[in-house]
């Protein structure tokens, strides 16, 4: 039988040894009285010291107001061996547990001893039915049923294991390890978390049991972000109503690359805020709009647009592009309210006008061609000579008119003497500029007593002139070769064409 002593413990027994009342949790001084792990400990207790930062001073000891001294039962080589086991009776940390030897052929003095949690009322306690045998893992206490292993590798650390010894609080080891969690209240309404060595999946309500069901992530107590059933993310306990739904007082959304810079899309107020280059930490950056992986616009650092072009050089830079631009169109009874550099296209005046801080402008737009039938203005019926107008031709170039006619005199006769007769019916009328009146194209001059044309006469470019004989128009008073009647006159000329 082995002798008991209630100091020094069982002097016979390597496997069990009497209880310590406490054990350490830090490194400490071997001596005098001292509170271990919130037990005050006086001289003759016994105490197991197990976290020396030398490791050959751990074992158990019997406190003295001096040194402390070995306990007689862990004081020799033969009182000890792997798996020497002692229980805690009191401590914050370490009371009602039982501690083991963990270290292989132990020598007192020599060899580092490492003690390991093995047992007490804080240990797991093994369900299922029939008995589950002990196992003796390194992690510390175990027990293991088939498949089943539960370890404590130390305080705080208690470890399930499903197919394998765990390296983790839950290890679990299969072909397509998964985790269920069912609703006692809905039948087959679960979630699931699964890993089939390449994808980790987790199902919320895969039976589709519950609508609108969704999987929510809270942080801090506050819900961090929800993914619905759509696969639709809100962010802040939203709802989300759109594939990336971020909510809060000023939503943003940073976009950082590896270097430091990074670019933020913003949304305060209502307003929608794109920033590139937020840090201001890269030199030439800017925004950049592509479509179909290809470039449509861009804006650079100094609010330059470019639009099809690389690097914008002007506020609005088109370069390379061979389209057109629409600009606002209206009639003038639609004009807006005006500010200085406004410009539109005016249906009323079929051209380009630009407001210039008082007035709009009409800009000359517009390239045409065609013919017009002139008229012979400003005479009296009586006084008109004989004569015919061939259909005339015209070229407009914006509001430049450029026209052409044939004038063709048969008889003698009168023709607006002693004032000016006209050539009208224009393809445009003209625009009256300083009291100018542009319709004077065959001019009365009173000093030569003759009307003025300007062009070809007989195909022979020069200047003709008919002068008056009395009251009558006589072709032999024409400069020029005419040969007789009839003659004809070409006429050219160009006005400014009214084109409101």
């Amino acid at each position: 039988m082995a002798t008991i002593d209630r100091l020094q413990g069982a002097r016979t027994s390597k496997a069990i040894k009497a209880p310590v009342l406490a054990a350490t949790t830090a490194n400490i001084t071997l001596s005098g009285e001292q509170t271990i792990d919130g037990v005050a400990l006086v001289s003759d207790d016994r105490v197991l010291v197990k976290d020396q930062t030398d490791g050959k001073e751990n074992g158990i000891y019997v406190v003295a107001n001096g040194a402390w001294t070995r306990a007689r039962d862990f004081n020799k080589d033969n009182d000890i061996t792997e798996g020497t086991t002692v229980f805690v009776n009191q401590g914050t940390v370490n009371g009602n547990i039982q501690m083991r030897l963990a270290t292989a052929d132990p020598v007192i003095g020599t060899t580092s001893m490492a003690f390991v949690r093995s047992g007490g009322t804080q240990s797991p306690t093994p369900v299922g039915d029939g008995e589950i045998p002990a196992w003796d893992g390194t992690d510390g206490l175990g027990f293991q049923r088939t498949d089943l292993y539960v370890s404590d590798g130390g305080v705080g650390d208690v470890r399930l294991g499903l197919g394998v010894v765990p390296e983790a609080q839950l290890h679990i080891l299969d072909e397509a390890p998964q985790i269920r969690l069912e609703d006692s209240d809905l039948a087959n309404s679960e979630m699931q978390i699964i890993f089939d060595g390449q994808q980790g999946t987790i199902r919320v309500d895969p039976n589709a049991v519950v609508a609108s069901s969704y999987f929510t992530v809270f942080i801090d107590g506050s819900q961090a972000f929800r993914i619905n059933a759509n696969g639709q993310i809100g962010t802040n306990g939203v709802n989300p109503i759109a594939d990336i739904h971020v909510s809060s007082a000023a939503p943003a959304i940073r976009l950082a690359d590896t270097d430091g810079g990074y670019g933020q899309i913003n949304a305060p107020d209502g307003s929608l805020t794109l920033q590139a280059d937020l840090g201001n930490t890269q030199a030439g950056t800017f925004l950049r709009f592509t479509v179909d992986g290809g470039e449509v616009a861009r804006f650079d650092a100094n609010g330059r647009l470019g639009l099809g072009a690389t690097v914008p050089d002007f506020i609005l830079d088109m370069e390379g592009a061979t389209d057109a631009m629409r600009i606002p169109v209206g009639t003038t009874a639609q004009r807006p309210t005006p500010q200085t550099g406004a410009l539109r296209f005016n249906t009323t005046a079929g051209s380009l006008e630009v407001y210039d801080g008082s007035d709009w402008l009409g800009v000359a737009t517009g390239y045409e061609e065609g013919t017009f039938t002139p008229q012979v203005q400003n005479v009296n019926a009586s006084e008109v000579a004989t004569h015919t107008l061939q259909d005339g031709s015209f070229v407009r170039n914006g509001k430049l008119v450029h026209v052409h006619g044939v004038l063709t005199v048969s008889a003698i006769g009168t023709m607006g003497a002693g004032s000016s007769c006209y050539i009208g019916g224009l393809p445009y009328p003209a625009e009256i500029i300083s009291g100018w009146t542009p319709y004077a194209t065959i001019h009365y001059n009173t000093q030569i007593d003759g009307l003025l044309f300007g062009g070809l006469s007989n195909s022979v470019g020069r200047m003709s002139l008919i002068q008056r004989n009395g009251a009558t128009w006589d072709v032999s008073k024409v400069i020029g070769d005419f040969g007789g009647y009839p003659f004809t006159l070409d006429f050219n000329f160009s006005y400014i064409a009214d084109l409101a």
